[in-house]
Order: C-alpha cells, then sequence, then structure tokens
C-alpha cells in the first residue's frame, strides 16, 4: 500500500564570490564536479565556472547583466474637444436613434 510522505523542500542558498574580470574568473579555483557563480565587480557580468569530477575547468559561462524597465502603462489619448453644439447634436441623434428603435411609428426626424 502506498504512503504518501509530505515532502519538506530545503531552501537553497546560492553564493556568489566577487572578481575583477575574466581573468580572475578564470582564475578562481573550482573543486571537482562543483560550480560556482562570481560577479565581475568591474563591469556587469556574471560568469559560471564549473570543474568536471576530474577537476579538470569546463568553459566558463559568461552572462551580461541587464536592468529591465518595468512595462510603463499606456495613457488613453483624450478624445478630441467637440464644441457644445456638436456634443448637443450628437445627443440628440443618439436619443432620436434609441426613440425610433422603440417607437417605430413615430416619425421623430425633424
Amino acid at each position: 500500500m502506498p504512503t504518501n510522505y509530505n515532502q519538506y523542500q530545503v531552501p537553497q542558498t546560492i553564493t556568489m564570490f566577487t572578481v575583477h574580470g575574466e581573468e580572475g574568473a578564470n582564475a578562481f579555483p573550482v573543486a571537482p564536479g562543483q560550480k560556482v557563480n562570481l560577479i565581475d565587480i568591474d563591469n556587469a557580468i556574471i560568469y559560471v565556472k564549473s570543474a568536471n569530477q576530474f577537476g579538470q575547468a569546463l568553459p566558463l559561462e559568461v552572462y551580461d547583466m541587464v536592468f529591465r524597465q518595468p512595462p510603463q502603462p499606456e495613457v488613453p489619448t483624450a478624445a478630441p474637444a467637440m464644441s457644445k453644439d456638436e456634443i448637443t447634436a450628437e445627443v440628440n441623434s443618439a436619443v432620436k436613434a434609441a426613440l425610433q428603435k422603440y417607437f417605430p411609428q413615430i416619425n421623430f426626424n425633424d
């Protein structure tokens, strides 16, 4: 009979070491079978350095850090200004159309 166990996940921590340039990243020691995160304090670059199980360094992974602005909400554009007469004519037209829909037998035209 299968037993359900609640699995507790241990939070992982990521350690970043600081280096000066790619030369510093290449010179940073890495234990066999391990991977380290290196941040270049002179440039906005992150290096990931790793070694295989025999201690041979693998090719350095290089990532550029880019700051991204959050998207700005679109500001609605205002409708073109209408004169009082234009507004009155538009409202009258809409009212006439609505009345004509419900009372087709009455002629609402001027």
